[in-house]
C-alpha cells in the first residue's frame, strides 16, 4: 500500500494505482475526456492535469496514467492546475465546438469561449477508439497515424482498416464526442467515422425474425470461441 495526500486529504491505495484512481476512491473529482477504466490510460486529452509535489519538486502531470507514490502531495485545484485545464479546454472547444460532452466540461471549468480559431470537426484524437479496438475487441482495425520519417507530412489522424472491421460498434460506444456514429437500419448496420462510412449486413434471428448483430462480428466470435456458426442463428433473447 502507498499513502499520499490529495487536496490535504490522506489517502491509502494499493501499489500500482494511479492518482486518478486514488482520487476516485475518495470521491475527489478530476475531469477527463479520454479516460475509461477498461482501457490503458494515455493522458491524451490532459484534462486530468494535477499538480504533484514530491521530493521538494512540483510539476503538472496527467492523473490518469501517473502512479501514486508514497509521500506524494497532489493538488487538483491549484492556480497552475486551473490555468492548465482551462487552456486545454479552450483548445478542445475550438477543435470540437459542437460536442455536448466538451460543452459540458467547458461549463464545468468556466470556459465560455475559446481564444483560438474554431475548427468545426468532431474527432479530438483521444485514441479511445484505437485502444478499444486493440485491447477489448482484439481486432486492431483502427490505428493512430502520426507524422514520421517514413510518412507523408500531414495532420495526425485516425485510420480504419475497413477489411478488418467487424462492425461491432464498440468504437462508437466509447467515443466521447460522437465523432463515430452507429445506426441499425433494417438489415444493415451503418458506422460513420470522420474519414469513412461502412455498412455491415445484420444477422436475422430464425426464431423472432429480428436483425440483431453483424454477420461479420458473429463470424469472428465463432472463430475465436471455436463454436459453430449455427449457434448464432438465434438471437440472445430467443435463446433465453
Amino acid at each position: 500500500m502507498v499513502k499520499l495526500t490529495i487536496d490535504n486529504k490522506v489517502i491509502e491505495v494499493e501499489e500500482g494505482s494511479t492518482i486518478l484512481e486514488a482520487a476516485e476512491k475518495s470521491d475527489i473529482s478530476i475531469p477527463s475526456l479520454c479516460y475509461h477504466e477498461a482501457l490503458t490510460p494515455i493522458g491524451s486529452c490532459r484534462l486530468c492535469s494535477v499538480e504533484v509535489t514530491h521530493n521538494s519538486m512540483s510539476s503538472i502531470i496527467t492523473a490518469c496514467n501517473y502512479p501514486a507514490e508514497d509521500g506524494m502531495k497532489v493538488s487538483t485545484n491549484s492556480v497552475n492546475v486551473v490555468n492548465a485545464r482551462k487552456m486545454v479546454m479552450e483548445l478542445l472547444l475550438a477543435q470540437c465546438p459542437h460536442s455536448q460532452k466538451i460543452q459540458a466540461l467547458a461549463r464545468q471549468l468556466g470556459v465560455n469561449q475559446p481564444r483560438f480559431a474554431v475548427k468545426t470537426q468532431d474527432c479530438v484524437l483521444c485514441q479511445m477508439c484505437v485502444k478499444t479496438c486493440q485491447e477489448i475487441v482484439g481486432i486492431s482495425a483502427i490505428s493512430f497515424i502520426t507524422k514520421g520519417v517514413d510518412q507523408e507530412i500531414g495532420e495526425v489522424s485516425i485510420d480504419i482498416l475497413t477489411d478488418k472491421c467487424i462492425g461491432c460498434g464498440s468504437c462508437a460506444y466509447v467515443c466521447p464526442t460522437e465523432a463515430i456514429k452507429m445506426e441499425d437500419v433494417g438489415d444493415t448496420r451503418v458506422i460513420s467515422m470522420p474519414s469513412v462510412k461502412m455498412e455491415f449486413k445484420l444477422k436475422k434471428c430464425k426464431t423472432c425474425g429480428n436483425y440483431w448483430a453483424p454477420e461479420k462480428q458473429l463470424e469472428h466470435i465463432a472463430k475465436i470461441s471455436r463454436t459453430s456458426p449455427e449457434e448464432y442463428d438465434t438471437c440472445p433473447d430467443c435463446r433465453n
